[in-house]
């Protein structure tokens, strides 16, 4: 969803993906996101939980596999199921803090 800026028009949405942080030059690093780099993680792990996973809650109680493989392949394309593996091994390297609201908006 995009925000609006401070003028009012609708701004685009930067990607809110771990993939999606720069690579940094130290091998085996730990990326830090900036402040708005965590929001909008935060913000759309919220999404993904509101929009595809709350709905499954029946499905997932029922131990239904299929709603499982919903809601994995959600977390996947949010690239939080390598999000503290390093850039080297192909995963975003970040730092535990920076994944915890995201985490406990899937929660």
């Amino acid at each position: 969803m995009p925000r609006r800026d401070d003028a009012g028009g609708a701004a685009q949405r930067p990607e809110a993906s771990p993939a999606a942080v720069r690579k940094r030059s130290d091998p085996l690093s730990v990326a830090r996101l900036s402040t708005a780099e965590r929001r909008d993680l935060a913000e759309a792990a919220a999404d993904l939980a509101r929009r595809r996973l709350a709905p499954l809650a029946p499905e997932l109680d029922r131990g239904e596999g299929a709603a499982f493989d919903e809601c994995w392949a959600g977390v996947r394309e949010l690239g939080l199921e390598r999000a503290l593996l390093a850039d080297e091994l192909g995963g975003a390297g970040l730092a535990p803090g920076d994944i915890l609201a995201p985490l406990e908006a899937l929660a």
